[in-house]
């Protein structure tokens, strides 16, 4: 079947096959489009670009004294830092700018960590991406050094740090006119190189303008607690652990530690899209923690947490004496330490602002006392109960679907050759808030008098990490199973659902309960299984279920923000 995909970078293009379906994002004007290509309605297929090894031998003069550009020599590569090409012999590599970009940043820091902010910063200068961008181009550059023998290792990931460049470099080599490919000596190996000391200053963040949500946590120690010193300072510095990396795995960074307190950002360096959610995600796991940092057990620590947004200066603060120190000045960190002494112990507090941001996605109570200087403060209680971030986000009343008429007609089409039993996949992408959801939306309304079963699995940042996250809450609406319903319902519920479209009623809820975590009991026991073997089972009658239900009538399934998915939902 024709497989759609969709890339906003030229590279991608050049990797297109005939008979797939092609959705292009145009920058230029701001939008997306889809451009169907399908050898089998006779359309013409792209012209493809491809790398010609000729177009390099007759470059510019190279001057008077030969030298052209600088060169690092990585192992049996060479790669041309001004023309920004990575070469293996004279043939130039078919790998894009930004690629290029990475490379160069872990070669000039070689066998140093480099943060994924930097690396990001240097391929994307002045936007806003996600770390998944980052992931890709570390994939392309261990393919393509992968072909020497261990190349693939040269780059090496360094967990909640980043990554550094361990392989073999020479730098600094000028490039010489009988270094330019197809010359005489192009062959020849780089042996003058210069190695170079590796510099291992910190990055400097020049100060701009940013919208941040700002995180103030403040562990509060009993009046009475007559702790020694020494105690003391092992819980609050067990604290200020735990606490930066609670803050790490929601996407933020640590501004400042001074005793109890400490503020955290979210939306710099690295800017993310959800910073206001993870932020308040960070302040509950904070307040929400079990961890004993005491070593006293008769001494109870409480977090009390304080969460604000908008606009700062950020930047980097060499003049306090600290180079690497990340200050903001702004209103946002004053509010957030405001509203942290505003809430109670094990609580978190937010203003208007990042209110309106996190939307529904978690249940909010409004503070009737607040101080002069706020205008209104919330406490966070936890979770949202909306069934996808678009909906929790938005809410019900969306704005009119304008201009994508070309887009949804597309789609459509699609739809009527799987109504004629010809399966088709369509892929999305575009920067946050384009329209992709709304499209979904559009294409919903459109098809809601057809006999059709649809499905949408949504996936979440904070369900990258737990196996079949996405399948595992579709199920859970489905069937309407609720939190505080017990063993006995769920099995109900799950049993009435699965009913309608099995025929092997017991094995099917036997596995699906297992994979709900819902005991199973007399009436569904699960056969003993290796974990290996569990797995295929599950997902096998994951498959048949889908299966099943698309022998019934056409299937729309959907995946929103699949960049979120977890492995396990890629293998289904």
């Amino acid at each position: 079947m024709g497989m759609p995909w969709v890339s906003d970078k030229k590279e991608d293009w050049r990797q297109h096959r005939p008979g797939e379906i092609a959705l292009g994002y145009r920058p230029a004007v701001r939008g997306w489009r889809l451009v169907m290509r399908n050898c089998s309605l006779g359309l013409s297929q792209p012209e493809v670009a491809k790398a010609d090894p000729k177009k390099f031998d007759n470059l510019p003069d190279l001057g008077s004294d030969g030298a052209m550009a600088t060169t690092h020599a990585i192992g049996p590569f060479r790669l041309d830092v001004d023309a920004e090409i990575l070469f293996r012999g004279s043939e130039p590599l078919p790998i894009g700018k930004r690629a290029v970009a990475v490379l160069r940043v872990l070669v000039d820091r070689a066998g140093a960590p480099v943060s994924k902010d930097a690396l990001i910063d240097a391929a994307w200068s002045g936007l806003a991406v996600e770390d998944s961008n980052l992931t890709v181009q570390i994939a392309a550059l261990r393919r393509v050094l992968g072909v020497e023998p261990g190349g693939d290792k040269w780059i090496e990931t360094l967990p909640r740090r980043g990554y550094r460049f361990v392989g073999p470099v020479s730098k600094g080599a000028p490039v010489t006119a009988g270094d330019v490919p197809g010359s005489a000596s192009a062959s020849a190996p780089i042996a003058e190189a210069h190695p170079e000391a590796v510099d291992h200053e910190p990055r400097r963040f020049e100060p701009e303008r940013r919208q941040l949500t700002i995180l103030c946590c403040e562990l509060l120690l009993p009046a009475k607690a007559a702790l020694d010193p020494e105690d003391l300072r092992v819980i609050v510095k067990k604290y200020q652990q735990w606490t930066a990396d609670t803050v790490a795995r929601c996407n933020g960074s640590i501004g400042s530690r001074v005793g109890t307190r400490v503020l955290a950002y979210f939306g710099y360096p690295a800017a993310h899209e959800d910073d206001a959610e993870q932020a308040v995600r960070a302040g509950l796991l904070m307040c929400t923690a079990v961890e004993n940092l005491a070593s006293n057990e008769n001494v109870q620590l409480r977090r009390r947490v304080g969460i604000a947004t908008g606009l700062v200066i950020a930047g980097e603060q060499a003049e306090l004496g600290d180079a690497g120190a990340r200050a903001v000045v702004g209103e946002a960190p004053n509010v957030a330490e405001r509203l942290q002494t505003l809430g109670r112990p094990g609580t978190v507090t937010i203003d208007a602002t990042t209110r309106r941001l996190i939307g529904n996605l978690f249940q909010c109570r409004k503070l009737a006392t607040v101080d002069a200087e706020t205008d209104e403060a919330f406490q966070v209680l936890g979770s949202g109960q909306a069934e996808s971030r678009f909906d929790a986000l938005r809410g019900s009343a969306l704005t009119p679907f304008v201009g994508r008429d070309e887009e949804l007609e597309s789609v459509l089409r699609r739809w009527a050759e799987v109504k004629q039993g010809k399966g088709r996949v369509i892929v999305v992408t575009g920067e946050p808030g384009i329209g992709k959801s709304r499209l979904t939306r559009a294409l919903g309304e459109r098809l809601g008098g057809e006999p059709h079963t649809p499905i949408i699995y949504h996936c979440s940042p904070h369900g990258r990490d737990s196996a079949l996250h996405p399948i595992i809450a579709n199920l859970l609406r489905s069937a309407n199973i609720e939190r505080n319903d017990d063993s006995q319902t769920k099995l109900a519920k799950l049993e009435a659902l699965l009913a309608q479209s099995t025929k092997c009623l017991a094995k099917d809820v036997a596995h699906f309960a297992a994979l709900l975590s819902i005991p199973g009991g007399d009436r569904f026991p699960l056969p003993i299984l290796t974990p290996h073997q569990l797995k295929e089972r599950t997902l096998n009658t994951i498959i048949g279920h889908l299966q099943r239900l698309c022998a019934r009538q056409p299937l729309l399934m959907v995946f929103e923000d699949v960049h979120w998915v977890d492995p396990t939902s890629l293998e289904v």
